[in-house]
């Protein structure tokens, strides 16, 4: 049987031509790079000048500036917080007193009450019993 082109040994030839290609690759030299040509634009703006001049002060006095303004807006919002607090406060204290009263009220009408009962002789009056039976 006679050897066709199809038979050769590949896996024999692919390391030699696997190191020729490396070597092939390695002396092979790059194209110089070429530069582009330098912008117009880059470098053709004006400085925007010294920052005391255009009004903003030296960087500490920026600082300082920025550090009253925090501390102020920090101490209108502890006051607006407080005012929120003192509001359900305000509204217990109205409410406790509403009740207050209205338990005041509510005994001195009882006492108008057994005071009549006591006058007209519906009921003896109790207070005076007590007071004969424990301090005789």
């Amino acid at each position: 049987m006679a050897l066709s082109s199809s038979s050769r040994p590949h896996h024999l030839l692919r390391p030699l031509l696997r190191r020729f290609h490396a070597t092939t690759q390695a002396l092979a030299r790059p194209e110089p790079h070429k530069f582009s040509k330098p912008s117009e634009y880059l470098g053709s703006w004006e400085p925007a000048g010294i920052p005391m001049r255009r009004g903003g002060g030296s960087g500490c006095e920026r600082a300082m500036a920025y550090a009253r303004d925090v501390r102020q807006l920090r101490m209108q919002y502890s006051y607006e917080v407080e005012l929120l607090d003192a509001e359900p406060q305000r509204k217990a204290e109205a409410h406790a007193e509403a009740a207050r009263l209205a338990n005041e009220e509510q005994k001195a009408d009882k006492a108008t009450a057994a005071q009549t009962r006591a006058a007209e002789g519906h009921l003896p009056n109790a207070l005076g019993d007590l007071r004969d039976i424990f301090f005789v």
